[in-house]
């Protein structure tokens, strides 16, 4: 777990209370949440991958905060940059890091305009408002690309998702399942779908089963987990057909109750030089990289229930590989198609709907 989805995690805690406050502006966990993950896939879509210098030229501002977690997001690397340096001086910094990609406000962008073209090309830079010509990143935070959404879920998980996105107008809440969604064929311009293909009896189908939404030219983007020995050899696939056929109910009390021990047998473990990391994967406890020690003990007991909960009790968990996410774009016709893998435990697809 990295920077970026440590603040995931504490949004999924606590959406409500406030993270920053900027001026008379007061920004929740969850709002900034919801703007690190847009500026991130609009990175993406510019061409930041993981480990790409990202180039951070802001002014003291709530811009800097969601710019932070949003490159981190990616695992890509933040090259701050003081607001003070002009000619040479910037120039040779932005040389020596190897950035391409830049995220600035607009008054710096015109007080160092010939430096910055010398080294960023006009897609690779993001323009924050600082004077009011400057609209690409509260564009991208403020998603205006996407005019209304639907949100699918076949479980309660809609209440939740009710609860924290209520002043969202534009969204709309649907209680179904995937593979019989109630809505008309060629509605969207973007159809995603995170989180859910590997947990349905027939991931293929399932995948089949989203493409007749997106309009044609539309795009198509998943995710599902990664095929490779590090998640297939994890404790909850050697204990899931016991915690399957367990009462829900019954298999999250268990959980409650071993996790205190277990969690303290972990974070011991982490502790050990050099191969604490590999130790604590012998604990059977589902707790995120990045995540021990690094939060008080009451909310890391908190995020361990909640992640062992979600690795042990899903019916159906079928890690796909790379290369089968890509056959399923090609099967379904569908073009420009890019495949990527996150820290080796997701694999990523998108791709455009022929016209």
């Amino acid at each position: 777990m990295n920077v970026g989805t440590t603040l995931h995690a504490t949004a999924e805690l606590h959406p409500q209370k406030t993270a920053l406050i900027y001026g008379q502006r007061k920004i929740s966990y969850g709002a900034l949440d919801a703007m690190a993950s847009r500026l991130a896939r609009a990175l993406f879509q510019k061409g930041v991958r993981t480990g790409s210098p990202v180039i951070l030229m802001l002014h003291n501002s709530w811009e800097f905060v969601v710019s932070y977690f949003g490159i981190a997001r990616l695992g890509a690397i933040t090259v701050p940059i003081d607001v003070r340096l002009k000619g040479d001086e910037l120039s040779s910094i932005i040389s020596d890091s190897g950035a391409s990609f830049l995220v600035v406000h607009q008054s710096l962008w015109e007080a160092s305009q010939p430096v910055f073209e010398k080294y960023f090309l006009p897609g690779h830079t993001v323009l924050a408002a600082d004077r009011d010509k400057a609209q690409e990143f509260s564009a991208i935070i403020d998603n205006e690309e996407l005019r209304w959404n639907d949100a699918v879920d076949l479980s309660d998980a809609v209440d939740k998702n009710r609860d924290i996105h209520k002043s969202h107008e534009r969204l709309h809440l649907l209680q179904a399942s995937i593979t019989d969604l109630p809505l008309r064929p060629e509605s969207f311009d973007l159809v995603f779908c995170f989180g859910v293909i590997q947990h349905t009896p027939d991931p293929a189908a399932t995948f089949r089963a989203l493409v007749p939404f997106v309009k044609p030219g539309g795009r198509l983007a998943v995710d599902v987990y990664a095929a490779h020995p590090k998640q297939v050899l994890h404790w909850k696939y050697v204990l899931r057909p016991l915690a399957k056929r367990m009462p829900k109910d019954q298999l999250l009390d268990v959980i409650e109750r071993a996790t205190p021990p277990l969690l303290e047998v972990a974070r011991t473990l982490r502790r050990v030089p050099k191969i604490g990391k590999m130790l604590t994967r012998l604990v059977p406890l589902k707790i995120h990289e990045g995540i021990l020690n690094q939060f008080p003990l009451d909310v890391e007991r908190k995020l361990a229930v909640l992640e062992t909960f979600d690795a042990y009790s899903p019916a159906y968990d079928r890690p796909r590989s790379r290369r089968t996410v890509e056959r399923w774009f090609r099967e379904a016709g569908f073009t420009q198609i890019e495949t990527f893998s996150l820290l080796r435990g997701l694999n990523y697809g998108r791709a455009i709907k022929p016209s």
